[in-house]
């Protein structure tokens, strides 16, 4: 499945989760070090070829530097918190937050 034909924003989520990883810097194989995930299925799901299920966000989540509530909410499995949205600038849950 294409980027563009992935549906519910799985290319977003997982150019999110790329950017992020690379901004810390991780290489695939040291976050799949980290993360007991294969480099191949990190690799997959930033591209968009694939959807993290909850089991593999919350292993990402930390080692990403994300709460495990912000990836939920932008994977779908959480509604975000009333008066935020999502994506397009808005800053909220799409990057982890710095002490």
């Amino acid at each position: 499945m294409s980027k563009a034909t992935s549906p519910n924003g799985w290319a977003d989520l997982g150019e999110i989760i790329r950017q992020q990883r690379v901004k810390i810097p991780l290489t695939l194989q040291e976050l799949a070090s980290k993360t007991s995930v294969s480099p191949s299925h990190l690799g997959r799901i930033e591209r968009g070829e694939r959807f993290p299920s909850a089991r593999i966000l919350k292993r990402i989540a930390r080692p990403l530097g994300f709460e495990e509530d912000e990836l939920f909410t932008l994977a779908g499995y959480l509604t975000p918190p009333e008066g935020q949205h999502l994506g397009n600038g808005s800053g909220i849950y799409l990057y982890p937050q710095t002490a």
